[in-house]
């Protein structure tokens, strides 16, 4: 066999088998294309049987079905498949719940208007449409509050409540309803737990307070919250303290025990009451035993000057009443002793002869928490000697950003009472060193007149006995004084 026999056979082999190959593909193609039919027919089949177990939400849905059930081509090519998006199912939830929300705005409309019978009408259609969300009830609340249907409002509320617990909306307008209806109890816990939700809530503060005054004029004498009106009594309000004076240990359970005292007879007569010495160490002393006088001879104030401790008085209805041994109990807590009762120091510190105790000096502060905890504190002398110690290239920082209005009034203050007077040559510095301070900018912007007279004052006598004029010039900027 010659050569050109040899090239000729070979070629036809090669193009045999791309043949071959060739027609291995086209079966594949043909295969992969009546798989994807008979899946895109499936999908067709379960969205037909989906529409027809479901209230169709558009009028158009059978038509469109009909334009899509077309038969396929014979050729069975590709084109002639249903594979557009259209023919895929249909998210039928939130079409209603877009359905919904469009009557629910309509609903608006009419509340806007005033007209609550229509507006009624419209969420309660949202609310058959898709009765999911809790926005639907609670102004359905709303109206039948304003119609004053309170009944109708607690019961949305709950629904609404029910589907969504943090509904702040839903817990106010029942709250109002109960009130109406004259259920102060439930209305002060739906109060709560407004505010338990939205602290900041004004309205519902004011609604608690409101409803706290009406629960004590509605209580009844001898009742299980009532508690007369007595001129020995203080409230102790909350205290609202900035963050830098928080505390930042974490929290704790305290046992709290409940010492019940024999109620008054109704004939009004105190004098029958009787409180014993445990009760008494329970109450005062935190089950120490009775209170010991120890005599210190450290203490040369006390001997020359002994500061009377007044003893620990119980409510004026039981005063007159104590037995033998209570009244030798008080006699000893009335004397001079050392004791760590914070509420004891308290009241020997109030009740000094010489009035308040001055607190010793504190050390130089190490953080700005503990300067603003100890300044407030300090009598004006004491602030001028704690300011002193405060090396001045770290007032600004000690500062912080908790550096407010007050605390700028009283370093003014502190400057002019003080540093002033005694020609202190650091005036100036402390000065300059507190215009460095972030917050500042705004302070000196928010001055009173009472705060510029002062600054002036201050670079008046600054400017006789200060040489250095560059710092004095800095001043004069920063605090934007002639």
């Amino acid at each position: 066999m010659n050569e050109g026999a040899r090239k000729t056979m070979e070629l036809q082999r090669q193009v045999r088998h791309n043949a071959t190959e060739y027609q291995n593909a086209v079966k594949n193609l043909y295969s992969w294309e009546k798989d994807i039919k008979s899946k895109e027919q499936t999908i067709k089949n379960a969205a037909n049987a989906t529409a027809k177990n479901n209230v169709p939400v558009r009028s158009y849905v059978e038509k469109k079905e009909e334009k899509t059930a077309k038969p396929i081509s014979p050729s069975g090519s590709a084109a002639g498949t249903p594979t557009e998006k259209q023919d895929l199912p249909v998210d039928l939830v939130a079409q209603q719940h877009k359905k919904a929300n469009d009557i629910k705005d309509r609903g608006n409309t009419y509340v806007k208007k005033g007209d609550y019978d229509h507006a009624i009408e419209a969420y309660t259609e949202a609310v058959d449409v898709y009765p999911y969300d809790p926005i639907y009830f609670s102004n359905r609340a709303l109206c039948y509050l304003k119609k004053e249907d309170y009944n109708s409002c607690v019961e949305d509320c709950e629904a609404a409540i029910r589907l969504d617990k943090l509904c702040a909306k839903a817990y106010y307008r029942r709250m109002q309803a109960n009130e109406s209806l004259g259920n102060n109890m439930e209305a002060l816990k739906d109060c709560t737990s407004v505010l338990a939700i939205e602290p900041k809530n004004v309205e519902a503060k004011t609604s608690l307070a409101r409803i706290n005054n009406r629960l004590r004029a509605n209580a009844t004498k001898g009742g299980p919250n009532f508690t007369p009106d007595r001129p020995d009594l203080v409230d102790i309000l909350p205290l609202d303290k900035p963050a830098y004076k928080r505390s930042k240990k974490p929290m704790r359970r305290v046992p709290i025990v409940d010492i019940v005292s024999p109620r008054a007879t109704s004939n009004n007569n105190t004098n029958q009451l009787r409180i014993s010495d445990d009760d008494i160490d329970k109450i005062f002393n935190s089950y120490c035993g009775a209170f010991e006088e120890v005599k210190n001879n450290t203490k040369p104030k006390l001997e020359s000057n002994p500061i009377e401790t007044p003893a620990l008085k119980l409510p004026e209805h039981t005063s007159n009443s104590l037995n033998p041994d209570t009244e030798v109990a008080q006699k000893k807590a009335a004397k001079p002793t050392i004791n760590n009762s914070p509420a004891l120091t308290s009241q020997t510190e109030a009740s000094a002869a010489d009035g308040p105790v001055e607190r010793a000096l504190p050390p130089q502060p190490m953080n700005t928490a503990q300067f603003y905890i100890t300044w407030k504190e300090l009598s004006p002398a004491q602030k001028y000697k704690y300011l002193k110690s405060i090396e001045i290239p770290n007032l600004c920082k000690i500062l912080g950003a908790g550096f407010d209005s007050d605390t700028f009034t009283d370093l003014l203050h502190t400057i002019q009472e003080f540093y002033v007077p005694n020609k202190e040559p650091t005036t100036a510095a402390v000065l300059y060193e507190i215009s460095k301070n972030e917050e500042f900018v705004i302070l000196a912007m928010l001055m009173s007149t009472e705060e510029k007279n002062i600054i002036s004052s201050i670079m008046t006598e600054l400017k006789k006995w200060t040489k250095n004029t560059t710092i004095l010039a800095k001043l004069t900027k920063a605090y934007n004084v002639d």
